[in-house]
């Protein structure tokens, strides 16, 4: 496998059953620091990436995603998975997100629109979608601000990836997925 000029490697959790591929990409992200940004996927794709970090048991580049289900798998496998990662998300579908980055936690509540024709709020249809929206807003907001994020991250471009994060996950809850 080639990995040439990667700037990150954006995996789901169940690629962690491929030990082989996951070496290879840690050991790349060693050497070149390419951050890995994960998202958890399943239960069963958390309990995979938990293991990995209970296993290598240092702290990694990673940045990693897990819905509140997914956390729980996470946690039962590895208590405090913060620890291993660069930032550790986790979204909590409309009571928000949290997300660990330094020893610190950073609370985004969950994006509302008002609907203006018959002044209520605009409800969520259905999640499908939502966890990827976010990552994806998230890490999009992340690589704007610098290429090289893990050099340049602030608790201010935290802040902002998750506010945008919150209202692209919102958009994506508010029509019908495939």
């Amino acid at each position: 496998i080639r990995f040439a000029h990667s700037s990150c490697f954006v995996m789901e959790g169940m690629q962690f059953l491929n030990d082989v591929l996951i070496e290879q990409i840690m050991d790349y992200s060693f050497r070149y620091n390419v951050p890995i940004a994960i998202d958890c996927g399943s239960t069963f794709g958390a309990k995979a990436v938990g293991k990995k970090l209970a296993d290598v048991g240092q702290s990694l580049d990673i940045i990693l995603f897990a819905n509140e289900n997914e956390a729980k798998a996470l946690k039962e496998i590895e208590n405090n998975p913060e620890k291993h990662c660069k930032i550790y998300i986790e979204t909590l579908g409309d009571k928000g997100s949290i997300a660990f980055f330094e020893g610190n936690k950073f609370y985004q509540r969950a994006y509302f629109q008002e609907d203006t024709r018959n002044n209520s709020i605009l409800g969520f249809l259905e999640d499908t979608g939502a966890g990827d929206a976010f990552a994806g807003a998230f890490l999009y907001t992340l690589f704007s601000h610098s290429k090289n994020i893990l050099l340049d991250l602030s608790f201010e471009v935290i802040e902002r990836a998750m506010n945008f994060a919150s209202k692209e996950a919102f958009f994506a809850m508010s029509d019908f997925g495939l």
